[in-house]
């Protein structure tokens, strides 16, 4: 399926560096549908009260409150900032960005001063490397910590940077959205024309052509030629696989995941049906069956799959499910803390895990930031339903159609039409789904 295959989401994964800032001895847990938070040996640090919770960085998180409002708490669990705002991100280098309504962003300082003030803007991301996207009449540019506009708005998406590299975007009238890469000066590194990009780390970034996945150096020359599966479904982000982690990253080759060096190597044998990163040198995967377990560098397990979800380790800890609830367990294997709560928030993976975005802000609907929205709405249920239920091939066409249709119309920027193709989608996947008796997943748009 070309058209939602090529127009993977893009997953905001934190860097190292930005994990490092992440303070781990308390921890974001769900428990009897709020937030709240544990210490290392289970222990309440901070009682369930918030619709949701992030981790700290730099002794401030942002949580939502039962009202559905973004504030701010110290680790004393008492607001320093007020819940007072409809959307906000986390803190990042110093400024979170927030907004009341639909009239603008405004970037705050940690005592919330409002330091960037953009009454005009429908986007705003995190700040990374002293820059932060922005979006003014649907057109993306970057901003630095003063508010100055650095790179004037002109592109169609735009990214994060990271090793001095920023991904943007451009709307071809015959491709759609094709990517390249600017540095920090606004100039073009790398022309638009990947169907997705990852960020560079390490040197290297993960790019798709539309049908296969490669990586490209700093240059834009590949050093690793598309040869990979595109990544299509739930867990199997398309940036599940763009970061190298200790030398290795993950690939797919048909509906089995292994792992490569940066040589582009195989080094584990596609034979899991997923996995994720191998941050502390184990990754955790998962068998034919769907239990989790880690295997190290040489694919050998040292926790044998016994798990119903698995994070990788952090510190020497990971979050595992067990029986319907999730509790910690140590590079042993052994849980430190018993399986109890409804989730355990993990550092590097948060909004997948909360189906909350906390890294940017966007108050209006310009098409391309609907258009995002949708996709991301719509990708679990359709990998779900696809990739692991093998529906039949003819409502797979069917659902194809439905969603070429769509890609056509954010073209022609025809909002009414998206929305109206992708509502038949979603409602036509609802009903096979039905049809299955399987757990109907809502993708509903408002």
């Amino acid at each position: 399926m070309k058209s939602l295959s090529v127009t993977l989401l893009f997953i905001f994964l934190l860097s190292c560096t930005e994990l490092q800032k992440q303070s781990l001895d308390i921890i974001p847990v769900k428990s009897a549908n709020k937030w709240g938070y544990i210490s290392i040996d289970g222990k309440f640090a901070i009682n369930p009260q918030f619709s949701l919770a992030t981790y700290f960085v730099d002794g401030i998180a942002m949580v939502r409150s039962i009202e559905n409002k973004v504030g701010y708490i110290g680790k004393d669990g008492k607001y320093i900032i007020n819940p007072v705002y409809a959307k906000g991100t986390v803190f990042s280098e110093g400024l979170a960005c927030v907004a009341l309504d639909s009239s603008g962003i405004m970037y705050i300082d940690k005592s919330g001063q409002i330091k960037i003030n953009l009454t005009n803007a429908e986007f705003g991301g995190i700040f990374s490397e002293g820059l932060a996207p922005v979006a003014l009449d649907e057109k993306y540019g970057f901003i630095d910590q003063t508010g100055t506009m650095k790179i004037n708005p002109q592109f169609d998406d735009a990214r994060f940077f990271k090793e001095g590299m920023a991904s943007v975007a451009i709307i071809n009238e015959k491709e759609g959205l094709l990517w390249g890469f600017v540095n920090a000066e606004g100039k073009t590194v790398i022309n638009p024309q990947f169907k997705e990009v990852g960020f560079f780390q390490d040197g290297l970034a993960c790019i798709s052509n539309g049908e296969k996945i490669g990586y490209v150096d700093k240059a834009g020359i590949y050093t690793i030629n598309p040869q990979f599966d595109i990544p299509n479904s739930g867990n199997a982000s398309f940036e599940k696989i763009t970061a190298f982690y200790n030398g290795t990253a993950c690939f797919r080759q048909g509906r089995e995941w292994g792992f490569i060096d940066k040589q582009g190597k195989i080094i584990i044998n596609p034979q899991f049906s997923d996995v994720s990163m191998a941050i502390d040198g184990v990754a955790p995967v998962a068998s034919s069956n769907g239990s989790w377990g880690y295997v190290d560098k040489e694919g050998k397990y040292v926790i044998n799959p016994q798990f119903s979800d698995a994070s990788p380790f952090w510190n020497g800890n990971a979050f595992v499910k067990s029986g319907g609830k999730y509790g910690i367990i140590g590079t042993d294997g052994k849980f430190i803390v018993n399986p109890q709560f409804d989730m355990i928030l993990w550092p590097s993976w948060t909004w997948v895990k909360t189906s909350n975005r906390i890294d940017f802000v966007w108050v209006k609907s310009p098409i391309e930031l609907r258009w995002r929205e949708i996709n991301e709405r719509i990708m679990s249920l359709y990998g779900r339903l696809f990739y692991y239920g093998n529906a039949a091939v003819s409502d797979r066409k069917k659902v194809d159609d439905f969603l070429n249709e769509a890609d056509k119309a954010v073209k022609e920027k025809n909002y009414f039409q998206v929305k109206q193709k992708y509502r038949e989608a979603i409602e036509f996947m609802n009903s096979i789904i039905d049809s299955k008796r399987t757990d109907k997943r809502s993708g509903g748009i408002d």
